[in-house]
């Protein structure tokens, strides 16, 4: 998404974690797409190196998102810094919105006076700092729930910010929101949406893959396809992208109920490189 620059404060909002259920935290096999390509790993981000709440650890010391050196997760993901805003009405607020505890890292918003403060994170992958790549997969384990007013958004983006094609897992944080999103190629010319047909709800842990490859992109949700570009005559990007989780104010800006929030918890964020 693209990134925009103003100014907010906020008192720091902390809410309560979950614990993994690790019986169910497995990397699913994609049907589609040419598994024995992605062979090079290049991100894997778990948040096993200890508990880290809200406050000065998560304030970003460069435009870059590097964290402080005392964060034991520096070098293992970068965040927008705060104030800047997002496309939707939102600014961003790591030292607020971001926070570890139980091997679950959580991005938290809030309401104050009409403004949706919220956070990101991209994991830091060992090919490129800010994961940017032509080709490659990305799985991630996650949910999320939250007031009215409040979105997310987990996406492919182009490394150059120019919005020629973006894929995103994204929508409305309430309770019993299925998972969806929207594919837009073209720019904003073009686009598809999609749901998951088995009605998975983003409230619910569950994994999710996102595959492209020399030929298409595919999406699934705990090992079942739920979009691709196979098949389906529309383009898929050949540029290089990189993925990345944001909450911020959802798109039309929604009414907000003052003080509400919403949560995003991640488990782990892997990422592998397209070996041709």
């Amino acid at each position: 998404m693209r990134r925009i620059r103003a100014a907010w404060a906020l008192a720091a909002v902390v809410l309560p974690m979950a614990i993994i259920p690790q019986s169910r935290a497995t990397t699913p096999v994609s049907p589609v797409s040419p598994v024995n390509h992605y062979q090079k790993q290049v991100a894997n981000l778990f948040f096993n190196r200890g508990d880290v709440p809200s406050g000065n650890l998560w304030v970003p010391t460069s435009d870059a998102g590097q964290l402080p050196a005392a964060n034991p997760y520096r070098g293992r993901l970068a965040t927008y810094p705060t104030g800047w805003g997002s496309p939707a009405a939102g600014v961003y607020h790591p030292e607020t919105a971001l926070s570890v505890s139980g091997g679950v890292l959580s991005i938290t918003g809030k309401a104050v006076n009409g403004v949706v403060c919220g956070g990101n994170v991209e994991p830091v992958a060992t090919d490129n700092p800010l994961g940017a790549r032509t080709y490659g997969r990305v799985v991630y384990r996650m949910r999320a729930t939250g007031a009215s007013g409040f979105g997310f958004a987990a996406l492919q983006w182009p490394s150059d910010d120019s919005g020629q094609f973006e894929f995103d897992h994204e929508g409305a944080m309430l309770p019993g929101t299925v998972d969806n999103g929207n594919y837009h190629y073209a720019y904003h010319d073009g686009s598809i949406g999609w749901r998951a047909a088995g009605g998975q709800q983003l409230s619910n842990w569950h994994t999710y893959q996102n595959d492209w490859w020399p030929g298409g992109m595919a999406f699934y949700i705990d090992g079942t396809q739920v979009f691709t570009t196979v098949g389906s005559g529309f383009p898929y990007p050949t540029i290089p992208m990189r993925w990345l989780v944001q909450l911020q104010r959802m798109w039309g800006n929604p009414p907000l109920v003052a003080n509400s929030t919403a949560t995003i918890q991640l488990a782990y964020v892997k990422e592998w490189a397209y070996n041709s």
